[in-house]
């Protein structure tokens, strides 16, 4: 069964063909990409809609791998799958800590300040585009709030309350929040 999209994470992409004859390079977008270097398979985003693929072999090539799939021979019907992500059911995630989390798990989850236990809001969505994270959160009265997540801070993840308890910088809230 081929799953939605909104049940699959993107693993990474297929970059271009390698060589002639149907290989293609594999960008393995994770912080531990060597977790994933033995798939039998993965999703194929064409359009609107997964296709799914058969790995069948795959090998490091220097921060990528070259994957040579089922059905794909030759360097044409390679090319016809440069560029496209790939994608993973999430069930494939690997389970982590209760300091670390995946971006889009946490959305709609509660955000706590740790020194006042304040609610602060409802996290909505969080941006990995600048030299750190940012954690989007819908203040309680509509303000958007936006905490840095550098390595330092310090967040504890409760994935049964679904909240995130983070250490905020001095005076972050003072910026969002009126004064009372």
């Amino acid at each position: 069964m081929i799953p939605d999209i909104a049940d699959c994470f993107n693993l990474g992409i297929l970059t271009k063909p390698h060589g002639v004859q149907g290989e293609m390079l594999l960008f393995v977008d994770a912080d531990e990409p060597e977790r994933y270097r033995k798939l039998e398979g993965f999703f194929v985003e064409r359009g609107d809609r997964l296709v799914p693929y058969f790995v069948e072999t795959m090998r490091p090539h220097g921060k990528r791998y070259v994957v040579r799939l089922e059905g794909v021979d030759d360097f044409e019907a390679a090319s016809q799958l440069a560029g496209l992500k790939v994608h993973l059911p999430l069930d494939q995630l690997p389970d982590l800590d209760n300091e670390t989390f995946y971006f889009h798990e946490v959305l709609g989850w509660r955000c706590f300040d740790a020194e006042t236990n304040q609610d602060l809001g409802a996290i909505d969505g969080v941006r990995d585009d600048g030299p750190y994270p940012l954690l989007m959160v819908q203040g309680n009265a509509g303000e958007e709030i936006i905490i840095p997540l550098p390595e330092h801070v310090s967040v504890k993840v409760d994935r049964a309350q679904r909240c995130l308890t983070v250490t905020l910088p001095p005076g972050l809230l003072e910026l969002y929040l009126p004064a009372e």
